[in-house]
């Protein structure tokens, strides 16, 4: 009888313990289509700061904010149209969202342009005409170029910054020469950030370490809002380019007695 006993509780606990695993809850996961933004806000996690992706959902009206999709490698000023899966998770990780993205298809990929306030002040005998040469000269807005990333390279003695121009087009330079100053000259305070200074200075561009530099820009470095500034990363800075171009419109409007042109570009993400 011991014998015939044992096998039977054995089968039935196994009876037992299947029926509980098919009436626990799983996670669902279903395939969709999601739109992602041309560019990102900022978020605040549990673990610090940082930069989110806005993304809508196919049957959604509302731009929502996650950290990231797997397997999906985004470029800021595109948007995209992705098929993924998506994964509702019963049991998400701790201090995790409880929704999974994963990519399984970008269907498209189009350049947005990113939010830039492009401003100017001239000083010059006809103003007029050197506006009128400063707004139809796309040429010239078109290769004044923007900081768009500001970082540390790892073994290098120097910042990595990309400049893009207005077609999308990435340049990736060197910007291992920054000349701070104490006070910043004349000519670029006619227009200057509405928050908190950071910091100010000239920043010289490099194609590779060792050549003589190709393009400089004046930089002003505005603490954005609410947002702490930390010493090793300029996410929270938002860059303002200042860019001297009183001799391209000297040359463009002679008869304008043109005295200074300045053309300051700075990107926003709302």
């Amino acid at each position: 009888m011991k014998n015939f006993l044992i096998p039977f509780l054995f089968i039935a606990c196994l009876f037992m313990t299947s029926c509980s695993n098919e009436n626990e809850p799983k996670d669902n996961t279903s395939t969709i289509l999601l739109s992602v933004d041309s560019h990102t806000d900022d978020m605040i996690y549990l673990s610090g700061n940082g930069e989110c992706l806005r993304i809508k959902e196919e049957d959604s009206n509302e731009w929502e904010h996650i950290d990231g999709i797997i397997g999906f490698n985004y470029e800021k000023g595109y948007k995209y149209l992705l098929k993924v899966e998506k994964t509702i998770l019963v049991n998400p990780p701790q201090d995790s969202p409880n929704v999974r993205y994963q990519l399984i298809e970008i269907l498209t990929k189009r350049f947005d342009g990113f939010n830039i306030s492009v401003q100017y002040d001239i000083d010059a005998d006809d103003i007029e005409a050197v506006e009128s040469c400063l707004s139809s000269d796309v040429d010239a807005l078109s290769h004044s170029f923007y900081l768009l990333y500001y970082g540390k390279i790892s073994g290098k003695d120097g910042n990595i910054i990309e400049l893009i121009d207005n077609d999308g087009n990435r340049r990736y330079k060197y910007g291992i020469e920054r000349s701070p100053i104490e006070k910043i000259e004349a000519k670029y305070t006619y227009i200057l950030p509405r928050g908190q200074i950071v910091s100010a200075g000239t920043w010289i561009l490099h194609e590779t370490i060792n050549d003589a530099g190709v393009d400089d820009f004046f930089v002003i470095l505005e603490k954005v809002s609410g947002q702490p500034v930390r010493s090793d990363q300029l996410l929270y800075v938002r860059p303002w380019l200042y860019k001297d171009k009183t001799e391209y419109y000297q040359k463009l409007c002679p008869n304008a007695g043109v005295r200074s042109v300045i053309i300051v570009q700075t990107l926003y993400n709302d």
